[in-house]
């Protein structure tokens, strides 16, 4: 499967499409797990349901909630035992299949792991599951993809106005200025609040938007609808999560957005071939000092842009340098890179060199954690390319090259920032690699397991051995590819992997996916049906409960 830019722009389309379709067309959703179940209400049937305007689909959905809860109660009690009967029958009809994601735990056990007796009788109980590790697009009509709450510390879901191809974190107090990886925070102490920005596909140009959003209230969703279990790391995990939005006009589909360092600074690409340097500081500070319940939507603002640069062709490829400071590349389908340098503090930029060593449209590029002349590129052209900016030889083949780096189009790629020296690729074919770039000669990893074209990969945030990888089959995985895999494992007839840690579904036309900066075991995913916000469970329930048990001790111990 081709998804080179000409077939991107169709599904881009559908994207826009799917959107307005949703907002014209009278439907109820109807949440399932991972899946949204769509199903025309007949007028004549007696079911209570409030349109949701444009405002209003600007909100948080709850993975967890009933499958036909009302937001409404009606006072009358014959119209509510009618609807209760009404869902009875659709129950029934539509018979749902359970199909849930797999804990890492689970995922062992799959392998053909056995646990000894011992270890049996003092495990928690959990219920075999309907394994399924095909994508949403091969379920039946008649089935629907749930999932087991325990497989996430935490997951929560938001639909907006417009889908949104691309989008990425920010850190409000982050200075732009100040290079390099920000110190991780591990996460146990819910709620959290994360600011997101993206970039809009409308039905039209002028309708087209950069949301800068802050999501509030993040609370750990594990066990929510397990009655026996509690969590004492949060207490509040009732309360809902809070979205907050403001939108910035931009009238062209955006296909790229990029934040400088983290920070509210943010490079644009949208389809009319423009690369836009726009300062969001003063959405992002808005937001952060709006009390989360006293949020109203307002029209759209007017950008503050730094920097604007039109290309001869549009392009995906964007990258800040994250050593030297406001240094970005842009590659564009005319299969040039592009830089652009800052000029007086960061309140303007110019052009600066061009790269021409690619034969056909760059897709994806990314500069060196650690070396500020380092960059590398990927193109339709099959090739990964790592250059040296101080020589001017290099701009025009590359200093690394990887000639035949995937059986066809490389759409992505992402370098390791804990040693700098490993670097994923991720092809139009379902085909991820690990290259060290001191040994291009061959992979050292190579894994096909995705059934159709990887749209984003990433390395984990200090982390040289754990990647996420979305694709167009609707799936969205984790792998740790330090795992040595087990070739004679004769009961491994699933097709797990060894080196699959996780396992994530329920969206549909995954384009992208972000690990947070600071909450680096958290992941934000966007899809033609809006965004998920998750902490996948990677750990054994048993091991987490003897390490708390153990830290207990050891804290009465210091006491």
């Amino acid at each position: 499967m081709n998804l080179g830019p000409s077939s991107r722009k169709d599904k881009f389309a559908r994207m826009s499409q799917y959107a307005e379709d949703r907002k014209k067309k009278k439907k109820r959703l109807v949440t399932r797990g991972d899946v949204l179940d769509e199903r025309e209400v007949d007028d004549e049937e007696q079911v209570t349901h409030k349109e949701e305007e444009a405002n209003e689909q600007l909100q948080f959905e709850d993975p967890f909630e009933d499958e036909f809860e009302e937001e409404e109660v009606e006072p009358v009690e014959e119209k509510k035992e009618e609807e209760e009967d009404w869902e009875d029958e659709v129950e029934v009809a539509n018979k749902p299949v359970k199909i849930r994601a797999l804990t890492k735990d689970e995922l062992t056990k799959l392998k053909g792991n056995r646990m000894n007796e011992e270890e049996k009788t003092s495990s928690r109980a959990i219920p075999k599951p309907d394994v399924f590790l095909g994508s949403s697009k091969t379920i039946g009509r008649e089935e629907v993809l749930d999932f087991d709450n325990r497989s996430y510390d935490m997951l929560h879901r938001v639909q907006t106005e417009w889908p949104c191809l691309s989008c990425d974190f920010v850190v409000p107090d982050q200075d732009p200025s100040n290079p390099g990886r920000l110190e991780p925070v591990q996460m146990k102490k819910y709620p959290y609040t994360v600011y997101l920005v993206a970039g809009t596909q409308a039905s039209s140009a002028t309708k087209n938007e950069i949301y800068v959003m802050k999501f509030a209230e993040l609370h750990k969703t594990k066990y929510d609808d397990d009655s026996m279990d509690g969590d004492s790391e949060d207490e509040d995990n009732d309360e809902d999560p809070k979205l907050q939005i403001r939108s910035v006009a931009h009238r062209q589909p955006i296909n790229r957005v990029r934040s400088m360092n983290s920070s509210p600074i943010v490079a644009v690409w949208d389809e009319a071939g423009v690369v836009s340097i726009i300062d969001l500081t003063k959405h992002v500070r808005h937001l952060a000092q709006t009390p989360n319940d006293a949020f109203k939507r307002e029209k759209p603002k007017e950008a503050s842009v730094l920097g604007s640069f039109q290309q001869s062709a549009e392009g995906f490829a964007l990258a800040w340098n994250q050593v030297q400071t406001g240094v970005l590349a842009a590659g564009a389908r005319d299969s040039v890179v592009r830089l652009y340098e800052p000029r007086e503090s960061q309140s303007a930029w110019a052009a600066g060199p061009v790269i021409t060593a690619h034969s056909d449209s760059v897709e994806d590029l990314g500069f060196s954690p650690s070396e500020a002349h380092v960059l590398a590129s990927c193109s339709v052209d099959r090739s990964v390319r790592i250059y040296d900016l101080r020589e001017r030889a290099s701009l025009k083949r590359g200093s690394i090259i990887i000639e035949e780096a995937h059986a066809s189009d490389v759409n992505v790629i992402s370098w390791e920032d804990k040693l700098s020296r490993l670097l994923a690729s991720g092809g139009d074919d379902g085909n991820f690699r690990i290259w060290d770039v001191r040994h291009p000669n061959r992979p050292i990893s190579d894994i096909t397991w995705h059934t159709e074209a990887i749209t984003s990969i990433q390395f984990q945030p200090g982390e040289d051995a754990v990647v996420a990888v979305a694709s167009a089959d609707n799936r969205l995985s984790i792998w740790d590819f330090a795992t040595e895999p087990d070739h004679g494992d004769a009961q491994n007839d699933m097709e797990i992997p060894d080196q699959l840690l996780f396992l994530h579904q329920g969206q549909d036309d995954v384009k992208e996916l972000r690990w947070h900066p600071v909450y680096t075991e958290m992941i934000i995913s966007t899809a033609a049906n809006g965004f998920h916000a998750f902490k996948p469970n990677l750990e054994d329930d048993e091991m987490r409960e003897f390490d708390d048990e153990r830290d207990d001790e050891i804290q009465i111990q210091l006491d």
